[in-house]
């Protein structure tokens, strides 16, 4: 390796001068290859005091300048990791509290790190000016506006709960009732099983404010009511958005999957939204098979908020989204388990054609699908089945 050489002493240059020519150019190449090097790593915002710190080191040992390089790419891919992150109907409540927490770990890190080359020589300057000078010194973006970013984030979301909390209207009415045969019995023993919540309202709000700056009050939403009778314990709601041309109804409560309609679809079936209220999700279901692009059922998989985002801002395509949702979905089903009746009823009513006898049909088209059952009225007794033609949707109401 060839010997380093201080040219600022004369003592040194006398020497370099001595040396045969290839080993003055070997050193001359190798002071290039470490100048560039530490141009690369400082960049444009690096100080004198950086440029030495980085060189001392090398000198010394301690760290390599290659390794500083490493730490700068392991830096930059950090906070880009953080800034990158979604919100989502699962992390809504606490995405803003996440990355705070994740940026004030991070920010102490690199100030730590910053500070051991520095020997912890800061007796002079403030903490913020500590900061700036590691952030600078690792080629890291503004993190002060990156907060501030994160910050207005936050209260998005918390003045969106205070709206849902003083805002929303309610309707003495059962938005998307059960079907008849859904209900709990009066002293069957029947417990009531404890769901988990997904915030999809809240989330809705956000995705109408940030994705297409359209405040609340422009949205107007109702809530109905639950009857002690019912298994769901939460309220559907009917949110009306008519910028997008669009009615959404969604509950907060797991198990339950979102409607999105075009409004103008529905109007050209002579339809009201006060009728598709107390539409059970059977009914929303068969409307939706019967005339395509009128709806879409959107199931809760972790890219829920993607696809609602589609279903506003796109023509209403259900084989799209729903190619998309199976992907990636948080409700996997095992090998060998069935389909809830309400995803069956969905599946049998998309191929059904109403040609054949309902039965004959069946048997001939499960030969096709390994998770329907081969006694369907045996399975979903008192979970939604009523009858073979009752499955297909036939004569369950006229103006489907």
């Amino acid at each position: 390796m060839p010997e380093k050489f201080d040219f600022l002493k004369i003592k040194d240059q006398k020497k370099f001068e001595k040396l045969p020519q290839k080993e003055r150019e070997e050193i001359i190449g190798e002071a290039q290859e470490e100048a560039s090097l530490i141009n690369e790593i400082v960049g444009e915002n690096g100080s004198k005091e950086d440029y030495e710190i980085i060189t001392k080191l090398a000198e010394e040992e301690i760290i390599s300048k290659k390794d500083i390089e490493i730490l700068k790419e392991k830096y930059n891919k950090k906070i880009d990791d953080i800034l990158n992150s979604q919100l989502t109907v699962e992390n809504i409540e606490t995405f803003a509290d996440n990355a705070l927490t994740q940026i004030t770990s991070f920010v102490d890190d690199v100030l730590s790190q910053y500070q051991k080359y520095h020997n912890n020589k800061f007796a002079v300057i403030d903490h913020a000016e500590q900061e700036n000078q590691a952030l600078a010194f690792f080629g890291l973006p503004d993190i002060p506006n990156i907060l501030q970013s994160i910050i207005e984030v936050k209260e998005k979301i918390d003045n969106l709960k205070v709206y849902i909390g003083i805002n929303i209207a309610k309707n003495n009415i059962v938005i998307t009732p059960p079907d008849n045969n859904k209900k709990i019995n009066a002293g069957d023993g029947q417990g009531i099983e404890q769901k988990r919540m997904f915030p999809r309202f809240l989330t809705l709000l956000y995705i109408l404010k940030h994705d297409f700056d359209i405040s609340p009050n422009e949205a107007p939403a109702i809530i109905g009511i639950v009857t002690p009778d019912m298994v769901r314990q939460t309220t559907y709601m009917r949110m009306e958005i008519p910028v997008l041309n669009r009615v959404v109804y969604l509950c907060d409560e797991e198990g339950n999957v979102s409607y999105i309609f075009d409004v103008a679809k529905i109007e050209e079936q002579n339809l009201t939204l006060n009728e598709i209220d107390i539409y059970t999700k059977i009914q929303k279901n068969l409307l939706i098979s019967r005339h395509p692009g009128i709806g879409i059922r959107i199931k809760q998989t972790n890219i829920w908020r993607n696809n609602i985002t589609s279903a506003l801002r796109e023509p209403i395509s259900e084989a799209s989204l729903l190619k998309n949702a199976r992907q990636i979905s948080e409700f996997r089903r095992g090998k060998g388990e069935f389909l809830s009746f309400e995803e069956f009823q969905c599946e049998v009513i998309s191929l059904y054609s109403g040609e054949k006898d309902v039965r004959k049909w069946y048997c001939q088209e499960r030969r096709n699908h390994p998770n329907w059952q081969a006694n369907p009225y045996k399975k979903y007794k008192d979970k939604g089945w009523e009858g073979w033609s009752e499955l297909v949707g036939k004569n369950r109401f006229k103006k489907i």
